[in-house]
């Protein structure tokens, strides 16, 4: 599984960007998702780059493809306040999904993942629900439903 329990964190006190992947990535580095920090901060710079990952309703998709990921994943955080993502965005962000995987098996996994995500995301209840959970509990079995 991608996403896993210890993956998920709600109502994070971060307010930018980097704050919100530092805590995200040092979630993927406790459970083994992710072997060098650095090296998978700059694939997600790198695509950060190019194009603001912050997709509107409150919701940003950050992701990586490195060597530095050892298995694929996400890591899902909710922030108790809405925040700019980024200066070349004006969308504010309190959902977030942290997507990293393996170059050695990007093209079909990455895709697939973002594409899971993506078609819950376009729903107006499942984004309001996770925003409004407290239990880590309850959101991964609201999260199980994208693997599906």
């Amino acid at each position: 599984m991608v996403i896993t329990k210890n993956l998920v964190c709600l109502n994070r006190p971060e307010r930018t960007k980097d704050a919100i992947l530092d805590a995200l990535c040092a979630k993927a580095v406790e459970a083994g998702r992710i072997a060098d920090v650095q090296g998978y901060r700059e694939a997600v710079a790198k695509r950060e780059e190019e194009f603001s990952t912050a997709l509107g309703y409150l919701v940003a998709l950050p992701h990586g493809q490195s060597d530095a990921v050892t298995t694929p994943f996400v890591a899902v955080a909710t922030t108790s306040e809405a925040f700019r993502w980024d200066d070349r965005s004006e969308n504010l962000v309190r959902l977030v999904f942290m997507i990293g995987v393996p170059l050695k098996n990007r093209e079909n996994t990455h895709l697939r993942i973002l594409a899971n995500i993506s078609r819950k995301l376009m729903e107006d209840e499942f984004r309001e629900k996770l925003l409004s959970l407290n239990d880590t509990e309850e959101a991964f079995a609201l999260l199980s439903s994208i693997e599906a």
